[in-house]
């Protein structure tokens, strides 16, 4: 998701981003068009200003009462412009920062008045750096020190705290607001005794294999999917004569599968690492030619065999459709 930056190009915009605090954001468009002119507006971190208030604003999730939202804030924003979710939670929360409230106060009003899932990084103009989760912790959000204590950082996977060496402190709690001090993180629980929802499709498809959540690495969490598949349903595997997981997040409940049924996991199925389109977010006439190419099976492995195939999840069916048309060409059973 993230193109080849060369490392003279990043050292100019480091150069030309004087401060002590950043904020970035990688994540491809849930909402809003998807045309080229339109994701540039939606780049992110998004900054808002009004008088001498500003902030900047990265945010994860996904928005569902935006029209209701979109309606207020142009009350007080005649030239508010809608392009994705962001902007919605960014203006909310300035609207409330210019009725005059703290950052806590008018966190927590946004935290009550916006409708979905929303795990939010912000920096404000007076170098205020915080961070919070929604009400119900849908989406993931991490904090860490590096080593010596100097520095502190938030993400949304603690894979990212990893390859820079950081420690990770804790996962943010639902309905918490987490700001830094000099002296480190100060947590404060704005929603008292929330009901947590996280989001499992995190746990079965978007997070890394090597994030951690509650303790546990999602890898292990995918591999224990696998082995109560087989203990809840027993007679899936009777008459397989092998596993074939859909790479490369199906790998891990296939191990799983492997482990607790003893059949033989063949490692028939391979990922092009340097086909990077996602399927999902294509349009409808490129996604087949796109799963096609991106995913090769070994047919000749597996021709006469009762191939039981793991997959993370099913949501258009789109790759299955493709994988299980493969398989009965190459004469799978």
């Amino acid at each position: 998701m993230v193109p080849t930056l060369h490392s003279n190009a990043l050292h100019e915009w480091f150069g030309s981003l004087p401060g002590h605090i950043g904020i970035g954001n990688v994540r491809y468009t849930t909402s809003g068009k998807c045309d080229d002119v339109s994701i540039l507006q939606g780049t992110q971190p998004i900054l808002g200003t009004v008088n001498k208030l500003k902030i900047a604003l990265s945010f994860n999730g996904n928005i569902v009462n935006t029209s209701k939202l979109r309606k207020e804030v142009n009350r007080f924003f005649p030239d508010f412009k809608y392009t994705c979710d962001s902007d919605i939670v960014c203006y909310k929360l300035l609207l409330e920062l210019k009725k005059g409230k703290s950052l806590p106060s008018a966190v927590k009003t946004c935290m009550l008045s916006l409708d979905g899932a929303f795990s939010v990084i912000g920096i404000t103009g007076d170098n205020q750096f915080f961070a919070f989760k929604d009400p119900h912790g849908i989406k993931p959000l991490c904090a860490g020190h590096s080593p010596d204590g100097e520095s502190f950082s938030f993400s949304s996977e603690t894979v990212s705290l990893d390859i820079n060496g950081f420690i990770r402190d804790f996962e943010l709690e639902p309905g918490e607001l987490v700001t830094v001090t000099e002296s480190g993180f100060n947590r404060d629980q704005l929603i008292k005794n929330p009901k947590k929802a996280f989001c499992a499709f995190e746990y079965a498809y978007f997070a890394r294999p090597d994030a951690q959540f509650s303790d546990q690495f999602v890898y292990e969490i995918r591999e224990e999917f696998g082995r109560n598949l087989v203990k809840e349903f027993p007679e899936i595997v009777a008459d397989a004569d092998l596993i074939l997981s859909v790479p490369e997040t199906g790998d891990d409940p296939a191990m799983g599968v492997h482990e607790e049924s003893n059949v033989r996991w063949e490692r028939a199925s391979r990922r092009h690492r340097y086909v990077t389109e996602r399927a999902f977010i294509l349009l409808n006439k490129e996604r087949c030619t796109t799963i096609n190419r991106k995913i090769n099976i070994l047919g000749s492995k597996m021709a006469g065999k009762r191939v039981l195939l793991i997959e993370d999840s099913i949501v258009r069916g789109d790759t299955t459709k493709v994988i299980i048309e493969k398989l009965r060409a190459s004469g799978v059973k």
